[in-house]
């Protein structure tokens, strides 16, 4: 407003400004002069919300809220004026002080508001002459009402967060003192001592480093925080925020050379587990074999635990499997981890094979003939195995060999001579074909 003016009233306006460099209501070189029952909101820098030069003013019942990058604006500013009255106003500013008196006199500034940043009541006056003006009763007796807000969590177990709660006054305004405490599903965080853990708020901010523990994994996991109050704040508390927790995911890897194995081959399977390329710990892994756990002799899963992110088992690949690749899968089980599964091709020879017979002497025209089929390793070679039967080259007869043991009667009835027997028996889904001559003397 301009200058020379004279008994003029400013009431119940809102006045709400963003910028540089501004008074939001301002009268100068003034007399008798209300300025009255005004909302002034202001964002920017150097901004001041009631500026006033002159005489006989009454500043009453205003509410200025002031956000300056500046911090020796304030919300109100009484400069080379005098007789004028600051009362009933609620002042709120982030800087220094909450009114400015520059070179002014019989001023009075009482029963306010006051709320700046670094000063509260009366101490939030900046009275550049204070000789003749009267600062007094500028704090209420009623402390002021707080809002407690939790940001939202989603994490991990056994993730390291920042728990963030924003504490504001009922104008939003950040509260600049205080503490607060938080509860997770109702129970105070403590420290190891058994002693509750507070974070302190700063310009209207409290934070605490917390690591999610299993304590916070279930449906209706929640968190909650409390601040404590002041002598010029209310305590409050936030609503309760979801803690949305979720088990771990692993990686899992399996090694084992890619290499052909028989029955009775020794096979150590290795599963590496990471998490985001760490190495875990902990934990336990199962193999199976198209699908069929791995067990121990006496039936039982065959575990491996995992140690330094590995766990191994030494698999005995089993006498008479079928010549095919495999399947094996590595399940990684973990309290903390989600279940995790890796694949490997397993790829299985047939096994080499072998026929025990001994010569035979007949003076008969049918003769019984038997003998064993075995595999590398010694064993009976398993299922049936079709057995040909020749003499001197010619087939004589044949022979089916049960889990290894074969028996037939052939017909001997030629001149006694002493001939090759020769028996062959023939290859199959497990075992390579395998050839024996022996003697056959008839006399």
């Amino acid at each position: 407003m301009g200058r020379n003016v004279l008994n003029n009233s400013i009431t119940s306006n809102k006045v709400e400004v963003e910028g540089d460099l501004c008074n939001l209501i301002e009268i100068y070189e003034s007399t008798n002069t209300l300025i009255a029952d005004n909302i002034a909101n202001g964002t920017g820098v150097n901004l001041t919300g009631i500026t006033v030069n002159g005489k006989n003013a009454m500043i009453l019942n205003n509410t200025i809220n002031i956000t300056s990058s500046n911090s020796s604006s304030n919300a109100i500013l009484v400069t080379k004026s005098n007789n004028v009255t600051v009362k009933a106003n609620t002042a709120y500013t982030n800087t220094d002080y909450s009114v400015g008196l520059f070179n002014s006199n019989n001023t009075r500034v009482v029963d306010n508001y006051l709320n700046a940043t670094r000063s509260i009541g009366d101490s939030s006056v900046n009275d550049t002459r204070n000789v003749s003006n009267t600062i007094a009763n500028n704090t209420p007796i009623d402390t002021i009402n707080t809002s407690s807000i939790v940001q939202p969590i989603n994490a991990l177990l056994y993730d390291n967060i920042t728990i963030t709660v924003n504490v504001v006054d009922a104008l939003n305004n950040s509260v600049k003192e205080g503490k607060v405490f938080f509860k997770v599903n109702g129970i105070t965080l403590k420290d190891a001592n058994g002693s509750n853990i507070y974070a302190n708020v700063d310009d209207g901010v409290a934070k605490l480093d917390y690591m999610i523990t299993k304590s916070c994994i279930r449906d209706d996991s929640y968190i909650q925080a409390v601040y404590l109050g002041t002598d010029h704040y209310n305590s409050s508390r936030s609503d309760n925020t979801p803690l949305n927790i979720s088990y771990r995911s692993a990686n899992v890897t399996i090694f084992s050379t890619d290499k052909y194995y028989k029955s009775g081959d020794s096979v150590t399977l290795t599963a590496f587990v990471t998490d985001n390329s760490r190495i875990v710990n902990g934990g336990r892994v199962i193999f199976k074999i198209n699908g069929i756990t791995i067990k121990d002799s006496n039936g039982n899963p065959l575990y491996a635990n995992v140690v330094n992110g590995a766990g191994s088992i030494n698999y005995v690949i089993p006498n008479g499997i079928s010549a095919r690749n495999y399947t094996i899968t590595a399940v990684f089980a973990n309290s903390v981890y989600n279940r995790a599964t890796a694949n490997k091709t397993l790829n299985i020879a047939k096994s080499d094979a072998f026929i025990d017979v001994v010569s035979v002497r007949t003076n008969t025209n049918k003769t019984v003939v038997n003998g064993s089929i075995y595999d590398q390793n010694n064993n009976l070679c398993l299922g049936l195995t079709s057995v040909a039967i020749k003499l001197n080259g010619i087939t004589v007869g044949k022979a089916t060999a049960v889990d290894g043991i074969f028996t037939t009667t052939i017909n001997t009835a030629f001149k006694p001579n002493t001939y090759d027997l020769t028996f062959i028996a023939g290859e199959n889904n497990r075992y390579n074909s395998a050839t024996k001559t022996t003697i056959l003397s008839k006399y």
